[in-house]
């Protein structure tokens, strides 16, 4: 069934439209996928007799409205709250598969503390989890959100219904990404990425996979996990947590931090030599070290880490001869990576940004040339386009595709057949899955699909690992794994003891200084009431700072309706 037929709106609508009668796109197959028979009304009834539950949490009214009538346009069934409380209580009696809340709401409790009891559970801690919110200001990326509230998406409001409808479905039962052999035989499957979730590992040299490819296949599934790869004594890894990029580092020449720091001038030679004596000798990163030293701001650490990573991940995909390993992880709750980097490109930026600036024609013709049916325009491309630089270069690309064709006859298309930056284009929306191959209607139907319903698989994980006999965990690599979470929790005790005050304390600081221009910013256009609380924010986060506090006595003094409370603020002194 054609993915747009479930995300409601004008957007069925237009889906509708391009159906023919000989075609259809198939979708990822996973483990969570609804239970189909032999036709695309016995596929329509499944999924009415077996609805999916999405909990919807949000303090406006207006907004649940919308999100229910959406939900069950797109065959869904909504579960609505407009608190913690209440999502919390319909969370354990009705136990949904999917939890979207936004992160303020009304009365007791926060969405980030509901999302903290749901992942708690068992059943919390697998199903996808989305985050909203008008414009969070501490909230700098998606990547912020995945790691400071553990969810899989976050998006901000206004939410499109439409998008997050789509994005609910494709955390669900995954975006219909990968090859597609024409025999339509679910065991004939020979996909681009890896979707098999009961994976734990792959290795194998990268003449014989796309790397692109192996490091989107942690979004396409949404797994935490990491890459590496390594050619000789050079390495790259790159961790991801519920299928983002959140750190990444390597040992090329240039590409390792303290070089990094060094050549751009951000930190002298002499001081980072030194911070690098005692960071062997302390279990802190080195970014701490140059921090509590005071060799680094903590602002512009932040920022050179976060290029860094990026310069790290865009090397990666210039790589195309040897060894990769890829480590996914069963659960998303116990995966640490050594630190964490608040991103601001998604991990579809990543890839058609690499693929267009690294790979050859021989590359993306290797790639598409697996692809033996028709190409066709994915629903999911509308909202990929959203996350590239450049949309409408890749619209004019899609345009130029016409009606669709065999990967063959695309190649001998004009501009297709000369111009190498269209085809790397076409290459890299087959790679996140904006370009799919479709089969006909007769191999849809002897495609065979899971009789189980993606909420049944879930509880059947859940009561599985319960029993601690999940069948899709190796014994000895559970117990490697084990071990290995011992030995880095044991460290981490110790190091946690020293890092988390020099990080909070460089956090603070770098908050208070903001704080402090705001105030400033504030009282200058006479706006008392809210300076003086802008800059009380700032003196208690940095209270040393004694010039912070003239300034706040001014602010208090200047407010029309000051009283003795405010008058003995404005006496006091650190």
């Amino acid at each position: 069934m054609e993915r747009g037929l479930r995300t409601g709106g004008e957007g069925a609508t237009r889906a509708a439209r391009r159906i023919t009668d000989q075609a259809s796109v198939v979708p990822l197959q996973c483990p969570w996928s609804v239970s189909g028979g032999n036709s695309h009304v016995d596929m329509i009834e499944a999924a009415a007799t077996n609805l999916r539950k999405v909990l919807l949490v949000d303090g406006e009214a207006i907004l649940r409205e919308v999100y229910t009538e959406e939900a069950r346009r797109a065959g869904l069934e909504p579960l609505v709250a407009a608190g913690a409380e209440d999502a919390w209580r319909i969370f354990r009696d009705e136990q949904p598969d999917v939890v979207v809340t936004d992160l303020d709401l009304p009365g007791e409790g926060s969405g980030a503390d509901l999302i903290q009891r749901v992942r708690a559970t068992s059943l919390g801690a697998i199903i996808p989890v989305i985050a909203v919110s008008p414009g969070k200001r501490a909230i700098r990326g998606v990547t912020d959100a995945v790691i400071l509230h553990d969810v899989d998406d976050f998006l901000d409001k206004p939410v499109h219904g439409e998008r997050l409808l789509w994005r609910i479905t494709e955390l669900v039962e995954g975006r219909p990404i990968g090859v597609l052999s024409q025999s339509g035989n679910a065991n004939d499957l020979d996909r681009a990425v890896s979707l098999d979730r009961t994976l734990d590992f792959l290795q194998g040299r990268l003449e014989e996979r796309d790397v692109a490819t192996l490091f989107f296949s942690f979004f396409a599934t949404g797994r935490s996990g990491k890459l590496c790869v390594m050619e000789g004594k050079e390495v790259i890894q790159v961790w991801f947590h519920r299928g983002w990029p959140v750190f990444a580092e390597s040992n090329i020449d240039g590409m390792d931090l303290s070089q990094w720091l060094v050549r751009g001038g951000k930190v002298d030679g002499d001081a980072m030599a030194e911070a690098r004596t005692e960071w062997m000798d302390v279990d802190r990163s080195l970014g701490v070290v140059l921090i509590s030293r005071g060799a680094i701001s903590a602002r512009t650490m932040f920022e050179e880490n976060q290029a860094n990573v990026d310069a790290v991940i865009a090397t990666l995909f210039s790589w195309t001869v040897g060894n990769y390993y890829v480590e996914y992880s069963q659960s998303p709750m116990t995966y640490e990576p050594p630190e964490t980097v608040s991103l601001q490109r998604s991990p579809t930026h990543y890839v058609v940004e690499g693929i267009r600036g690294h790979y050859s024609r021989e590359r993306c013709t290797e790639i598409l040339s697996t692809a033996q049916g028709r190409l066709e325009v994915s629903d999911a491309a509308p909202f990929i386009l959203r996350e590239l630089v450049d949309p409408y270069y890749y619209e004019n690309v899609i345009a130029q595709m016409g009606q669709g064709g065999t990967a063959p006859k695309l190649l001998q298309m004009h501009p297709f057949d000369k111009d190498d930056d269209a085809l790397r284009a076409v290459c890299a929306l087959w790679v996140v899955g904006g370009v799919v191959e479709k089969i006909s209607a007769e191999q849809l139907r002897r495609v065979r699909r899971s009789t189980a319903s993606q909420a049944d698989r879930i509880r059947e994980a859940v009561a599985s690992a319960a029993s601690r006999e999940h069948p899709d965990v190796r014994a000895a690599r559970e117990a490697r794994i084990r071990a290995r979470l011992d030995r880095r929790k044991k460290r981490a005790a110790e190091r946690r003891k020293s890092d988390v005050a020099s990080i909070m304390n460089a956090l603070d600081k770098v908050s208070a200084e903001v704080a402090y221009e705001n105030g400033v910013k504030l009282l200058a256009r006479r706006r008392y009431d809210e300076a003086a609380r802008t800059l009380e924010e700032a003196v208690r986060l940095a209270p040393h700072m004694a010039k912070w506090y003239s300034t706040l006595a001014q602010a208090y003094l200047a407010m029309e309706d000051a009283g003795p409370e405010e008058l003995d603020k404005a006496l006091q002194r650190p």
